[in-house]
C-alpha cells in the first residue's frame, strides 16, 4: 500500500529470526501489501528462519566465496542457498512459482537443478537466456539499455553506476516477467526506481570532489566498485575500508588486496569489529596492502577511528578526486564490544564535510 513503512528497526543485512520474519509479513498483509520481498540469507536459510515463509520466486543474483566463517566450504554455503530452490516445490501455494537464476554465475545451474519449477534465466555475457539488456549505455550517474525479454524489447535505465547493476535490474526483470507482469510495465518499474540506500549512493553537499558511500565488504565487492569509480575518477580514487570482526578473516586479505591494487589512496580503519580488537584488524588489513606493494604513511593509513578516517580522506581530497566509504552502506549501528552504537556512514560523511565548509548541493 502506497504510504505505508515497516520498519523491522535493525538496519542490518541478516535475515531477521524466525518469529520477526512472520511479524513483518503480517503487517504488510494488514497494510494491504500484495508482494513482499525478502533478503533470504545463507545464514537466514541455514538457521531454519525462513523453513515458513511461502515463497513463489526463488533469485540468485551471485554466489562468491563469502561467509566461509559459518558455512566452512564454499560447498555448504552453496547448499545452504539451494534451500531457497528446493522449498519451491514444497511451497502450498498456487501454481506458477519460478525459479530466477543468473545464467552468468557458475552456480545457476546447480540452483536450478535443486527445483522442478519454472526456470527463469538472465545475464549479460550467456547467450539464449530469458532476460538480457542491448545497447547499454554506462555513465557516472546511471546506465540507460534496451530490456530483451521473450517476444518485447523495451527501453530503461537505472539511476545506479555501473555494469553490476544492470545486472541485478535484470535479476528484479526476471521476477517480475515469473509473476506475469507485462514488459512495458517492467521497464517503467525499473525506471522508476530512485536507487538503493547505501549502495554507491552519492553524498553531496557542494564539494569539488565526488564521494560515494557503498555497502561493499568483501574483496570482490570492494574490486567490483573501485573498478566502476575508476573508469569515471578524473584524478585520484580514494577509498575508506575496514573489515568486520568475528567473521571470515579472509575478508581482510580481500579488502587490503583490493585497495592496494584498485586505488590511488587507502585509509583502512574498523568496521564492525565486534569482541575483536579493532587496531589488530585495521592493522591486518594494512599488512595485506603492504604485501601487495604499498607503503604505509605513502600510500595509506591506518586510522582506527571511523569517523577520523573518513574525516581524514576528505580533508586529503583534491578537486575532482573520487572518493567512496565501503563497508557499511545503509547499516545505523557499529557493533563494538558487545554493544551496537548508532552510526551512520552517510551522516556523518555529511557532518564531517560541513567541518570542511561544504554546506549544501
Amino acid at each position: 500500500m502506497p504510504g505505508t513503512d515497516i520498519d523491522s528497526h535493525t538496519h542490518r543485512m541478516t535475515t531477521p529470526e524466525a518469529p520477526e520474519v512472520q511479524r513483518l509479513l503480517r503487517e504488510m498483509v494488514e497494510a494491504g501489501c500484495e508482494y513482499a520481498v525478502v533478503e533470504a540469507t545463507s545464514h537466514g536459510l541455514a538457521l531454519h528462519r525462513l523453513d515458513e515463509v511461502a515463497f513463489d520466486v526463488a533469485v540468485l543474483t551471485n554466489l562468491t566465496g563469502d561467509h566461509l566463517d559459518f558455512h566452512e566450504t564454499f560447498e555448504a554455503y552453496r547448499e545452504a542457498k539451494g534451500q531457497l530452490f528446493a522449498a519451491l516445490d514444497h511451497t502450498p501455494v498456487a501454481p506458477g512459482r519460478a525459479a530466477v537464476a543468473n545464467a552468468d554465475d557458475p552456480s545457476a545451474s546447480f540452483l536450478l537443478g535443486l527445483t522442478s519449477q519454472r526456470a527463469v534465466r538472465y545475464g549479460l555475457e550467456t547467450p539464449g537466456v530469458d532476460v538480457t539488456a542491448r545497447h547499454i549505455e554506462l555513465h557516472a550517474d546511471g546506465s540507460q539499455f534496451r530490456l530483451a525479454l521473450p517476444g518485447a524489447e523495451v527501453g530503461t535505465e537505472i539511476r545506479m553506476p555501473a555494469l553490476f547493476n544492470v545486472a541485478n535490474a535484470l535479476a528484479a526483470a526476471g521476477a517480475a516477467l515469473a509473476l506475469g507482469i507485462e514488459p512495458e510495465a517492467i521497464g517503467r518499474g525499473i525506471a522508476a526506481c530512485h536507487g538503493v540506500p547505501g549502495r554507491m549512493e552519492r553524498i553531496d553537499m557542494g564539494q569539488p570532489f565526488s564521494v560515494v558511500v557503498d555497502y561493499a565488504h568483501t574483496g570482490d565487492s570492494v574490486r567490483k566498485v573501485l573498478s566502476v569509480l575508476r573508469e569515471i575518477a578524473e584524478h585520484s580514487l580514494i577509498i575508506v575500508a575496514g573489515a568486520a570482526g568475528e567473521r571470515d578473516p579472509g575478508r581482510r586479505f580481500g579488502v587490503g588486496r583490493a585497495a592496494a591494487e584498485g586505488a590511488d589512496f587507502a585509509v583502512f580503519t574498523n568496521e564492525d569489529p565486534r569482541g575483536e580488537d579493532p587496531a589488530t584488524i585495521v592493522r591486518e588489513i594494512g599488512r595485506h596492502a603492504e604485501e601487495a606493494g604499498r607503503v604505509r604513511g605513502r600510500d595509506f593509513i591506518e586510522v582506527e577511528d571511523r569517523r577520523e578516517a573518513i574525516a581524514a580522506a576528505l580533508a586529503r581530497a583534491e578537486p575532482g578526486d573520487s572518493i567512496v566509504i565501503c563497508g557499511k552502506g545503509h547499516e545505523r549501528s557499529i557493533e563494538l564490544g558487545g554493544e551496537s552504537i548508532p552510526w551512520d556512514d552517510r551522516e556523518v560523511t555529511r557532518e564531517e564535510l560541513a567541518k570542511l565548509g561544504h554546506t549544501g548541493a
